[in-house]
């Protein structure tokens, strides 16, 4: 897959994974057959949910991977509600777009994710003309500490440093504001 797929990933092969288990379950010829292979195929699922539900909160978050995460975008999409109106835009770098939706903000820069920003030649260019813009995004969400992780000569991290200041840490993430927003 190109060192690319993550392992959160597979979710998206749920569906058809299902539908082809499920015609290969009423496909057999034999009732006993089908029942067995649907068994087969249902039990570790539902065996996994019955285990994740009768662990306690807290060794159940642990188990699940992206909880803590999810909890913190929850607070972050808190915040930013709270510092911004609905149609201010803001931006995170260098990326997680489920903080967009908890948010319900909009962004302006068509790069969600941060493997483009590292694969796309014009990428970090657009990023760079999005954050000097007279309309740039109101807050930045900084969920790379290191900006120049993401662009090597030191470009954004000099735009953030002039076009905004910090505003707060929400969860250990800095959130920057536009200088000129209120």
């Amino acid at each position: 897959m190109g060192g690319s797929y993550w392992t959160h990933y597979y979710v998206q092969l749920l569906p058809p994974l299902i539908l082809a288990a499920s015609y290969a379950a009423v496909a057999v010829a034999s009732r006993g057959l089908r029942v067995a292979l649907a068994t087969l195929l249902v039990v570790p699922a539902l065996g996994w949910m019955v285990a994740m539900t009768l662990l306690p909160s807290n060794v159940r978050q642990d188990a699940i991977r992206y909880f803590g995460s999810s909890v913190r975008d929850r607070h972050i999409a808190a915040a930013v509600d709270a510092e911004t109106r609905p149609n201010q835009r803001i931006y995170v770098l260098d990326s997680d777009a489920l903080l967009y939706f908890l948010a319900q903000r909009p962004t302006s820069y068509r790069y969600l994710w941060g493997m483009p920003i590292k694969k796309i030649p014009s990428a970090i260019p657009r990023l760079r003309t999005m954050l000097e813009a007279n309309d740039r995004p109101t807050l930045v969400i900084l969920g790379t500490p290191d900006a120049n992780s993401v662009d090597a000569s030191g470009g954004i991290a000099r735009d953030l440093a002039r076009y905004y200041h910090r505003d707060r840490i929400v969860d250990g993430v800095q959130i920057l504001r536009a200088n000129d927003a209120t």
